[in-house]
């Protein structure tokens, strides 16, 4: 499905227009669904980078998913909104037409279907992203206003926290997780001294420590580590 990269150096290619918050996002779907990879499929143009070392990568895009391919009718991915990889390879995808669930599959492998729609541990009712942190698998759940921490080899749940000072409306637009104890999270907050601010700083028990509105891209992957 996907070439090897090639081109010349002092080439590079880059897309028309971004195609969302994940840099990988079109490969992700061209994997999940091709009909939503022709969707999600930009224009691309080539410039001419003086002294550039690097060449550019050529994808080929396939019309079959490697769902297809491996005959995984039940794994097929109506629209992804969300995609992570996990250390051994891995891709843990969000699906829109079922959000109560995680898809862990490996590309032209098979997979299968983690978590269910509920309250209680290991069940979420609106999964809007999962983000991955050395051995662990950290998802958001939109309506549940919570974090499920799991295992990332067996997806066994190892603790749960509420998202303290959000409310189920509020928007989880896209987290980044900076160690087990912190993690920030691009979000509407509605609270009086919250309005206005675009990145939240989270503790390990949900609590915000400190709400920022940097200047553009207001991206969780740009927040200070340190």
């Amino acid at each position: 499905m996907i070439s090897a990269c090639t081109g010349k150096p002092g080439r590079s290619l880059r897309p028309a227009r971004p195609v969302g918050a994940l840099g990988c996002f079109a490969l992700v779907l061209a994997i999940a669904h091709p009909l939503a990879a022709r969707e999600a499929m930009v224009e691309q143009e080539e410039m001419v980078v003086a002294g550039d070392p690097e060449a550019p990568c050529v994808i080929e895009w396939s019309e079959r998913s490697s769902f297809e391919v491996a005959g995984l009718d039940s794994l097929w991915v109506a629209y992804a909104i969300d995609a992570t990889l996990l250390p051994d390879g891995r891709l843990v995808l969000v699906d829109i037409a079922d959000v109560e669930q995680l898809l862990v599959a490996r590309p032209g492998v098979g997979g299968s279907w983690i978590g269910r729609g509920g309250e209680g541990p290991g069940e979420y009712r609106w999964i809007r992203f999962a983000r991955v942190h050395e051995d662990r698998l950290h998802v958001f759940d939109l309506r549940n206003v919570r974090r499920t921490v799991l295992d990332a080899e067996s997806f066994e749940v190892l603790g749960t926290n509420q998202l303290l000072g959000m409310n189920p409306p509020d928007m989880l637009l896209d987290g980044e997780v900076l160690d087990e104890s912190r993690y920030v999270i691009n979000a509407t907050l509605r609270s009086p001294d919250r309005v206005g601010y675009a990145l939240h700083l989270f503790d390990g028990e949900g609590r915000v420590l400190r709400s920022e509105a940097p200047s553009w891209p207001w991206t969780p992957r740009s927040y200070p580590k340190a």
